[in-house]
């Protein structure tokens, strides 16, 4: 089986989900996934702690020689917008062994995540909010071409609506917000979580590369701590995704599930 350069294989093979919390009391699973995020980090442990607290989902994927070559942490849950209960999907931290950081395998735990989306949706006859936090071009990128409304765009706007989302969120995790800031703009958020000098620099030649320039648009400092907050929703029949090959494979993943 060939995982390194299409999203075109067998699904199940390669992948294991663990849901409603199961990974948190495995120690031994835990520094293994540390030791993957060590290398993107000055001080990974305490970042995936977090996550591996607050997240309910870890999507993992395997390879033949190397065990976890990927994973990442969501959480399903319920914010509260202006009175209103929403159920959201958080997507949490995303990590790739340094040698496969150049294949399609972001997209695969992407269409993980997605399917598990679009089986909630369809069993809760409601929507999903979307949304996390970043400030790696390849991540939004991959969201971007993915998903369906997503905020910011490109080119740093945003549709008028997305706004109390995005401010609910920033309420609820006690993140400030002026008149002047921009709303999807967290600054120094993650100043305990920095990357480190080699994975910045493959940031910044990433942004280069691909034109990516909403982050100097909107002034996010990844050296300083500062996240881009997104938000999204699942695509629906007339949603057309840029990239059909992410949407695909999480259809895949479902015809597979049901079989």
């Amino acid at each position: 089986m060939t995982t390194q350069n299409t999203l075109d294989f067998p699904l199940t093979s390669a992948l294991e989900v663990i849901r409603g919390g199961a990974f948190r009391d495995d120690d031994e699973l835990f520094e293994e996934l540390a030791l993957l995020a060590a290398p993107s980090y000055q001080d990974a442990f305490p970042m995936l702690r977090r996550e591996w607290n607050r997240c309910d989902t870890l999507y993992l994927l395997y390879d033949d020689t190397l065990g976890v070559a990927g994973f990442h942490l969501a959480n399903f849950e319920t914010l509260e917008i202006e009175g209103r209960c929403v159920p959201a999907l958080y997507a949490g931290l995303s990590v790739l062994r340094d040698n496969k950081k150049q294949s399609s395998l972001a997209g695969l735990l992407y269409a993980v995540g997605l399917a598990d989306a679009m089986d909630w949706e369809e069993a809760g006859g409601e929507r999903l909010a979307i949304w996390g936090t970043t400030a790696t071009p390849v991540v939004y990128l991959g969201l971007w071409k993915a998903l369906a409304s997503i905020n910011p765009r490109p080119d740093g706007s945003y549709a008028p609506e997305s706004v109390r989302l995005a401010l609910a969120l920033r309420r609820r995790y006690g993140l400030p917000q002026s008149e002047c800031e921009h709303p999807f703009v967290l600054k120094g958020v993650a100043r305990d979580t920095l990357y480190s000098p080699p994975e910045l620099e493959r940031l910044e030649r990433l942004c280069g590369s691909k034109g990516l320039r909403v982050f100097d648009v909107l002034g996010v400092q990844r050296a300083q701590g500062d996240r881009l907050l997104f938000t999204a929703r699942v695509p629906r029949a007339g949603d057309q995704p840029l990239s059909s090959a992410v949407w695909q494979v999480a259809q895949r993943l479902r015809q597979e599930r049901q079989r």
